[in-house]
């Protein structure tokens, strides 16, 4: 009768497999793709760390999302806008110049334009309908009248 194999035992080296050897650079040699950093005497480094993002970049692309929601009134478009746009011009050639990715400086840039682009529409839309229900108020003396120049409000605008 046989005994049975100890689980803890170490594995019998003639029972391992055998297989082709992966061919391991020598120092002054590129790495193999994927191969650790690092050198021999220190053996493998952490990997890189991801580069920081600077105030400057987060700043303009949160005043462009900022400007982009409250493009519904123009006055935050304009509020929001406007510095997401300088700042996003200034972080993006700070960016380029220090070799940094500049896609938070962009982003910015394009929501803040787009804010500005949908509150300037907005307000185009809006102005000779306003326009007009400033001249009716105007001519009007009476609540009735008043009401009236309401409802043509409304109607221009498809409200109500």
């Amino acid at each position: 009768m046989t005994r049975p194999r100890d689980p803890y035992a170490p594995p019998d080296p003639d029972a391992l497999p055998r297989g082709p050897r992966v061919p391991v650079p020598a120092a002054d040699e590129q790495p193999l793709f994927g191969a650790p950093t690092g050198s021999p005497e220190t053996g493998p480094g952490p990997p890189p760390a991801p580069p920081r993002r600077h105030r400057q970049d987060v700043a303009a692309l949160v005043l462009g999302v900022l400007a982009l929601l409250s493009s519904i009134t123009v006055f935050g478009a304009v509020a929001f806008g406007l510095p997401a746009v300088m700042i996003g011009f200034v972080a993006r050639r700070r960016a380029r110049l220090a070799g940094r990715p500049a896609g938070f400086p962009i982003a910015g840039i394009a929501l803040g334009l787009v804010a500005l682009l949908v509150a300037g529409g907005l307000l185009a839309y809006l102005a000779p309908h306003l326009t007009r229900y400033e001249d009716c108020r105007r001519a009007s003396f009476s609540i009735a009248q008043d009401k009236v120049c309401q409802n043509q409000l409304e109607d221009g605008l498809g409200v109500g």
